[in-house]
């Protein structure tokens, strides 16, 4: 007995030494053990912080900025003060976005410089893109070691890819120069270049792409023949001066070959009535020489009409600096916020980001880069910083010497420019339904793409006699005659400037089809109700007998023959029912309903058959 209780002791405590072990280690003797580890979390991935559309330095920030007195500093939820830090170091390169004309201009005057800038846009891609993104780029030629540099800065595109293209505009032409860096801003290092491509770069047969993901053969691009130059408009540059928190910054480029003009100004705090650039000196009110469209309507945006040519003095005006947009009020009549257009100087930034940098150190594994452009006339500001190894809960641009911390200048997102491409406009209808002579018809085109609403034409050939196309795109009507016909319909999208597009498209109609007619049953009763009052024996028509077992013979099998078979339009019989033989039929009476008069036009037409 008391070995039992001993026993029963033993396992007892045994029991619940397994219970209060189980996490550690399996109770039966197999020895095997039971990993309660935690998994291991996953690394943060990588993040992109952008530069919001708008940012800007102030003239003291660009002081500090030279003097590499800015930071970027991204936070996390471990380190809210910052994990990963680094200076942004300027480059020893700076590109001046116009330094005379880079080819043969319109007057046939040889090249006087080696910058050679671009304006890109949707709408010089091959074929045209709808999309309000853009970008600005300068490529500098240094002549004798034979190299190229340069940067270009993307504004409302993730850009995943930026290149040189050889081609001339209206062509899409293959990369010879790929440039580094992305999603917002581009760089070229000092790259070598060969005789032959400088012939090409010097007869403006170059061209800047940004492809993105939406538009992986290009959503963007502008020829690299061009002068640029930037304003920025405030109310201290007006004559006299006006008093506001207007503002707006300007860009315009200057083909010289052509000299055609591009661009556009940006304006916030202001609802302008107009605006125009002007030809006048800083510090002179000068005329009115191109007026802008704002577009779309309300938006801030003020845009150079496509296709804008400057005069040959206006040009020499450009050159000199002595063109200016302006934006005119309500309030201020003779313009609210002024900007001279001038070349610009687009510093750039970079900076290599970690823990050491930070104030005090961090220890972290997590690390940056980033790159910051600055133009030196709007003093707006764009890049990016992406990261590793860090879940970053805010980044910003600080202003302070290294070794010492400083106040946020430019808040960072990871909101990323938001897309504005659209597909381009496409006509998606195919073929159109066959119409029927007589019959009402309707369908409507399909487009796809674009910007809506769509405005509809017929572009070459005709529609079906009867049918019409409306401007929503309608194919309407009654076709009045048998007929096939092909023609071409094009619309036009409400993008500006518009997109467009064609497509051939056929359209087939044909007669009704007539149930065959019955003399006895359809055409006799006719006769029987409206004709054999006369036309009986005895009747004043007699000589026509149209009673039941002899109208058939009176009509067809006399002579000549009252009815032709098949052919109603040279039978007596229907001339007379119809009117157009006089006198019109019955005598006195009132005319045969137009259902009876069609009932024996297709009875003669489909033969005059017996039956």
């Amino acid at each position: 007995m008391a070995y039992k209780k001993r026993l029963y002791g033993f396992l007892y405590r045994f029991v619940v030494l397994c219970g209060a072990t189980m996490a550690l280690a399996a109770c039966g003797g197999g020895g095997g053990s039971m990993d309660s580890t935690p998994a291991p979390t996953a690394a943060p991935g990588p993040q992109t912080w952008f530069f919001s559309d708008g940012a800007a330095l102030t003239a003291s920030q660009i002081t500090a900025f030279d003097g590499q007195g800015l930071y970027f500093n991204v936070h996390s939820a471990a380190n809210p003060n910052g994990e990963i830090r680094s200076q942004i170091v300027p480059s020893a390169s700076a590109f001046v976005t116009d330094s005379g004309n880079p080819v043969v201009d319109n007057a046939g005057n040889p090249a006087s410089s080696n910058t050679f800038s671009a304006l890109l846009s949707g709408d010089q891609e091959v074929p045209a893109t709808s999309t309000s993104a853009s970008a600005y780029g300068t490529i500098v030629l240094d002549p004798v070691a034979k190299t190229i540099s340069g940067v270009l800065v993307t504004s409302g595109i993730v850009g995943t890819a930026a290149h040189i293209h050889n081609a001339l505009p209206g062509v899409s032409g293959p990369v010879v120069f790929p440039l580094a860096g992305g999603p917002t801003v581009w760089t070229l290092a000092a790259t070598s270049i060969t005789d032959a491509q400088i012939a090409d770069l010097k007869a403006g047969a170059y061209y800047l792409n940004v492809h993105s993901t939406a538009a992986p053969s290009g959503e963007i691009r502008g020829r690299l023949n061009q002068q640029l130059r930037f304003a920025a408009l405030n109310g201290a540059n007006e004559v006299p001066a006006v008093t506001t928190t207007a503002s707006g910054t300007g860009v315009l480029a200057l083909n010289p070959t052509t000299n055609q003009i591009s661009g556009f100004i940006k304006t916030t705090g202001i609802t302008g009535t107009a605006a125009h650039i002007h030809e006048g000196a800083a510090g002179v009110a000068g005329g009115v020489i191109v007026p802008l469209t704002q577009t779309p309507a309300g938006s801030g945006v003020w845009v150079v009409p496509a296709g804008q040519l400057l005069t040959t003095s206006q040009v020499a005006s450009f050159n000199a600096g002595n063109l200016y947009f302006n934006v005119h009020s309500t309030a201020n009549p003779g313009g609210e916020i002024r900007g001279q257009i001038v070349a610009a100087t687009i510093k750039l930034g970079t900076a290599a980001l970690d823990g050491t940098k930070e104030v005090p150190a961090v220890t972290t594994t997590a690390s940056g880069t980033g790159i910051m452009a600055l133009n030196s006339i709007t003093q707006l500001v764009n890049g990016n910083v992406a990261t590793t190894g860090i879940d970053g809960t805010a980044a910003h641009v600080h202003a302070a010497a290294a070794g010492v911390t400083g106040a946020v200048i430019v808040p960072l997102t990871l909101t990323p420019p938001a897309s504005t491409f659209q597909n381009p406009v496409a006509i998606s209808t195919t073929s159109l339904a066959d119409g029927t002579v007589g019959s009402a018809y309707s369908q409507t085109l399909v487009a796809t793409g674009g910007t809506a609403p769509y405005t509809w034409a017929v572009s070459s050939g005709t529609l079906p006699a009867g049918l019409s196309l409306s401007a929503a795109g309608v194919i309407s009507g009654t076709p009045t005659a048998a007929a096939s016909a092909s023609f071409t319909v094009g619309v036009t999208d409400s993008a500006a400037p518009v997109a467009t597009a064609t497509k051939a498209l056929s359209l087939n109609v044909t007669a009704a089809t007539v149930a065959t007619v019955s003399f006895s049953a359809q055409i006799q009763p006719i006769f029987n109700d409206n004709c054999v009052i006369c036309h009986r024996p005895g009747g004043i028509g007699s000589f026509m007998n149209l009673t039941a077992g002899n109208a058939y013979a009176s009509l067809v099998l006399s002579s000549p023959p009252r009815v032709i078979a098949g052919s109603s339009a040279t039978s007596v019989l229907y001339g007379r029912i119809t009117g157009a033989i006089l006198p019109q039929m019955p005598l006195g009476g009132a005319p045969l309903s137009a259902a009876d008069q069609t009932l024996i036009k297709n009875w003669i037409d489909q033969g005059a058959a017996n039956n």
